[in-house]
């Protein structure tokens, strides 16, 4: 367990305050999406949706862009106080209902692209109006509003003008592009440093830089602010303090001293420095209040704490293993139990916790580039596989190699984690590897020599989000692993390279994606729908509903049919995505019912936990392996604060249904949540038996490795092709039946084909440098199926696909359920079953899987000849020796 300051009873308190907290959570931190209620309201509605209908809104098309003119021309004759009285009554004329609302934001955005694409004559005053409008509504156009707002930045009005500056600070605006968020806030930082213009707009140009603006900015805007301050003029000095206040600076020291001078005074800037002193009042008075409870010795607990406090006492005292587990342990527990009574996905982490979910959701370290971890078959640390991309794979690392060094440092018999934290380090730094293969001398293990040695340099890692391959056919097939910070820079990437291969459909898998980052779901689901289609809305008790829409960077255009495969693993994010994406009738969805998780969880520190200090080298704001930190408490590792996770949303589907599952506090699910598919396929169960013999061969006995090793050098070509294409015929691969002997298994040659085939495929993911798709089209179900459907959508059958006419015998959206029900018959042969038993039962199969198949599982329709075959393959089971009455 990883050693950080001393969890105690206030962090309990700390946690209860954190979600008693009435006020707004942040939004603008990364967030990991889940599951939500099964609520709907108007405001997720989609006009664009197909079948949808625009009836209900208040206004029709023509009154409310008449009351929009009307209001227009009234505005041009305001000024900015008047402007902005107006734009707040807007919408109650409009109707003051969600759908009203909606109109109004459409009617809006349809002026303001107007206004947007060349009204040079329009004035300043339109400008305003129409801009404040609709940065009242749900999802402005930051872009539109920019350019809309720029000529009123420079208006010679200085109320219009300072309007339009504090405009800008608006959190819309922080959803610009990157380049375009920056050109404005330079702008910005501009008007706050020409000394011709008035004080007031200066300061209000340097809040609104320190709102929107990021790093290097905020600090120029800080500047101003404090440079007022300090100055000898009695009015820029309040500005300045207000400004520091406003922008969240704390209230102490001087700053505290010049708002109480301040507050003394009549008039606006006397009420603002009153309410700032009081908020600081309030916050201290918390902050007291943890002091006290973080002092032992005031024995001032409140009776709930002093309750936890009793137990824990009781736990170390009288438990069988009370001395196992100290106070830290029983905290965290205590603090996951007060979470996990909310709801399944509000949870404490540990900093240990935290520091593991933090770099799945980052998917970037500095390091040599693989998947690493000790083998349990030699207990020796090894490759398990190359990132394809990164500096081990181009030094020629090849999966299963063993590290048997580190620069000076031997690994055998050290910690994993111990280990991967020396392989870790700054990019850009050296570290000398040491590398034994199968093959060579064992002794070698523990006495490397310097020719084993590898120099490799480290670089920052992107954990790899996306695996790709182009299927007979022309179709792409693209596993999207976790939506993480790369996933949809590498999907436009994958999905770029298949379209240049000639791509005309894709199947998209998603059936082992747990979720992620809501931003990069919104970005991937971008990439399949043109601009300002809705992708999901929130709903939440803290903060105001927000509808996420596309931004208008489709890639794939509607000719390119495209299926997404999902399982019931399929979960937060990757359910958006594809709800959306079923809902827009962009995609069908093949495969399971989804998991069901589909509310947001917000990360938070809780107060006065902190992570150690560390000098942030890269301005990231968070500490990377290689920077340099402050171990406070000695144990050679960076210390996270730990960090709460909270439900504080739910997220809805453009056409307004939920995807959350839902349960009560007895675990009974009361709404099963999930999206449905458009075809319901199985995924193939396979018999534990098969799975024993599976195990035995290849990881026990290792036979299709030594196989692959005996035929690489003299049989790579052919072996790269079936790697792609082996039509199911063992015979395609040399000595197969040689091989097959020598498995000594009761598994049929097309079972151990496919065995032998994965192994193949591994070897040549590392010769070509790059990762198949775990779906494969020969012997996945699912994939079959998704295949079947992207070429029907075509106009194409897969019997016109040479690849698929020999490998898709049977129709996998039919042949699923009957398989199924054949696999759980056959369970019963494994396990505490003799070999002798499943060898003579198995002959037997085939005729009850015809049979079941026939009668379509509806037991009414089994004949009398069908119930006699059954019932003697049940007592032939029952009667075989040492065999279960079952």
């Amino acid at each position: 367990m990883s050693i950080r300051p001393m969890l105690s009873l206030p962090l309990l308190a700390a946690v209860s305050a954190l979600l008693a907290s009435p006020r707004p959570l942040e939004s603008n931190a990364p967030a990991a999406v889940g599951g939500f209620a099964a609520t709907s309201s108007a405001s997720a509605q989609d006009p664009s949706l197909p079948g949808s209908s625009q009836s209900g809104s208040s206004q029709d098309g023509a009154a409310l862009d008449a009351l929009l003119a009307a209001q227009v021309a009234a505005a041009a004759q305001r000024n900015a106080g008047e402007l902005a009285e107006q734009a707040l009554g807007l919408r109650d004329l409009a109707g003051g209902s969600p759908s009203g609302d909606a109109a109004l934001d459409a009617a809006l955005d349809r002026r303001l692209a107007e206004v947007a694409a060349g009204g040079a004559d329009v004035a300043p005053q339109v400008r305003l109006f129409l801009t404040t409008c609709r940065l009242q509504g749900l999802d402005p156009d930051a872009a539109t509003l920019v350019k809309t707002l720029a000529p009123v930045l420079a208006a010679t009005q200085p109320d219009l003008r300072a309007q339009a500056i504090a405009l800008c600070a608006s959190p819309a605006f922080k959803r610009l592009a990157p380049e375009a968020r920056k050109d404005l806030v330079v702008r910005l930082l501009e008007l706050s440093a020409d000394a011709a213009l008035e004080p007031e707009l200066r300061i209000a140009a340097s809040k609104s830089a320190f709102s929107i603006g990021s790093g290097q900015q905020r600090r120029d805007a800080r500047k101003l602010m404090l440079e007022f301050s300090t100055s000898g003029e009695p009015s820029l000095q309040s500005l300045g303090a207000l400004a520091l206040a406003d922008s969240g600076d704390d209230i102490s020291g001087q700053l505290r001293e010049k708002l109480q001078r301040i507050a003394l005074a009549p008039g606006e800037r006397g009420e603002l420095a009153r309410a700032h002193l009081r908020n600081a009042e309030t916050l201290r008075a918390l902050e007291r209040k943890y002091r006290q409870l973080e002092d032992k010795d005031s024995g001032q607990l409140p009776p709930e704490l002093a309750e936890i406090q009793a137990v824990m006492e009781m736990v170390h005292a009288e438990h069988l293993f009370g001395d196992k587990f100290d106070d830290e342990i029983l905290l965290d527990a205590a603090l996951d139990g007060m979470l996990g009574v909310l709801d399944e996905h509000s949870t404490y982490m540990d900093p240990k916790q935290f520091k593991q979910f933090n770099q799945e959701l980052e998917a970037e370290y500095g390091g040599i580039g693989a998947y690493v971890g000790i083998d349990p078959d030699d207990d020796i640390f090894s490759i398990t596989r190359p990132i394809y991309s990164g500096p081990a794979y181009k030094a020629g690392l090849q999966t299963d190699d063993k590290i048997v060094r580190i620069d000076n440092w031997p690994t055998l018999g050290k910690e994993q984690d111990e280990i991967i934290k020396r392989l870790k380090g700054k990019p850009g730094t050296p570290v000398r590897l040491y590398i034994w293969q199968r093959g060579m001398d064992p002794g070698l293990i523990e006495r490397p020599t310097e020719e084993m040695a590898i120099d490799i340099t480290r670089a920052q890692i992107a954990i790899p989000a996306v695996s790709a391959q182009m299927l007979p056919g022309n179709i792409g097939m693209v596993e999207l692993k976790e939506f993480s910070r790369v996933a949809s820079s590498s999907l436009r990437k994958s999905l770029t390279e298949l379209q240049a291969q000639g791509m005309t459909a894709l199947i998209l898998d998603l059936r082992r994606n747990s979720g992620g980052l809501l931003n990069e779901a919104v970005n991937v689901a971008s990439l399949f729908l043109p601009r300002g289609k809705v992708i999901t809305s929130t709903d939440s008790r803290v903060q105001p509903s927000q509808r996420y829409r596309s931004s208008g960077e489709m890639l794939v255009p509607d000719e390119i049919p495209i299926v997404i495969l999902t399982s019931r693993f399929t979960a937060s994010a990757a359910e958006i995505v594809s709800g959306a994406l079923q809902d827009h009738k962009r995609a069908e969805l093949v495969g399971e019912r989804t998991f069901g998780k589909g509310s947001v969880q917000n990360l938070r520190p809780i107060a006065g936990f902190p992570e150690e200090p560390f000098e942030d080298e890269n301005r990231n704001e968070q500490w990377d392996n290689w920077e340099k930190f402050e171990d406070k408490n000695g144990n050679g590792e960076f210390d996270f604060g730990p960090r709460v996770k909270l439900t504080i949303a739910q997220y809805l589907l453009p056409s307004g249904r939920s995807i959350h599952k839902q349960i009560d506090r007895d675990r009974n699910v009361i709404f099963e949540g999930g999206i449905k598919p458009d075809h319901a396929v199985a995924l193939e169960r396979g018999e534990s038996w098969k799975y024993e013999e599976r195990l035995r061969i290849a990881r026990l006995e290792k036979l299709p490795r030594d196989w692959v090793d005996q035929h690489w050098a003299t049989h790579r070509e052919l072996l790269r092709t079936l790697a792609v294409f082996d039509a199911n015929d063992p015979n395609r691969y040399p000595d197969f039946d040689a091989f097959y002997a020598k498995c000594n298994t009761p598994l049929s040659q097309d079972d151990v084909r496919e065995l032998l085939r994965g192994e193949v495929r591994r070897r040549v993911q590392d010769d070509r440098g790059a990762e198949f798709p775990l779906g494969d089209f020969e012997d996945d179900r699912q994939v079959q199926a998704g295949v079947k459907v992207v070429l029907e959508k075509l106009g194409r059958k897969t019997t016109d696909v040479p690849e698929y006419a020999a490998t898709i015998t049977q129709d996998p959206l039919e042949k699923g359920a009957s398989d199924k029900l054949v696999a759980d018959v056959r369970s019963h042969l494994s396990g505490q079953q003799s070999e002798k038993v499943r060898q003579a039962l198995i002959q037997e199969l085939p005729k009850l899987q015809e049979m079941l198949s026939a009668a379509n599982l509806d037991p009414s329709k089994l004949s009398g000849a069908d119930l006699e075959t059954l019932a003697a393959f049940l007592a032939k089971l029952k009667s075989a020796e040492g065999t279960p009455d079952k």
